[in-house]
């Protein structure tokens, strides 16, 4: 198998969580790089102790390490309470400002006590972006001026949102066809109009 080219070897590898495409590097000198080549980033915090942030910090170098040319995907899933929130920040920032194509960041917090995390605005600057998908504690708040010119298709799943902010959101995505959403955090009215005349679903 290590005969194989790098680009069948990297497209091997983009079907593995990032934890598990890491691994591959202790197989031999021609494996040790290529998961830093695959242009998907899977990240899932529930494999990582939850007040070790010496694993957490582990990951952050893991992503300084990636040095493909161009991001194509990352998911991200985090599992904890406030804790390390500060890293999650830190990872979708590196993903923005790597022109990623599909962002999917899913916040699993049991406790609704615990304060939203806010989507850093490096996000809404993110040019590049084609689809977004959010789910959980994450606050919806977008800067005065931003827009997202490549995005076709938005998840948006119990979120929380600052007074007008949903509808600030979907006034910056000029190409929208695709929009889910469901508004389990929002504290505004439950009837509301939708106009996003490039809609097709």
């Amino acid at each position: 198998m290590s005969d194989l080219p790098e680009s069948l070897l990297t497209h091997i590898l983009s079907f593995l969580p990032t934890q598990k495409a890491i691994t591959t590097s202790i197989l031999s000198s021609r494996w040790k790089d290529l998961w830093t080549l695959v242009p998907k980033l899977d990240i899932n915090t529930e494999e990582l102790h939850p007040i070790d942030k010496h694993e957490h910090n582990h990951f952050s170098r893991f992503l300084d390490l990636h040095k493909a040319p161009y991001l194509r995907t990352c998911r991200i899933t985090y599992d904890f309470a406030d804790c390390c929130s500060n890293l999650v920040d830190t990872w979708v920032n590196h993903v923005a400002a790597r022109e990623v194509e599909e962002l999917d960041l899913v916040i699993n917090r049991d406790n609704d006590e615990w304060k939203p995390l806010e989507l850093p605005h490096r996000v809404y600057y993110c040019k590049t972006l084609v689809v977004l998908k959010l789910l959980g504690r994450i606050m919806i708040d977008p800067p005065p001026s931003f827009q997202f010119p490549s995005l076709k298709k938005l998840g948006l799943f119990r979120l929380a949102y600052k007074s007008d902010s949903f509808f600030r959101l979907l006034s910056g995505c000029p190409v929208l066809e695709d929009l889910s959403f469901e508004r389990e955090y929002s504290e505004g009215a439950n009837n509301y109009k939708i106009c996003v005349p490039t809609l097709k679903s």
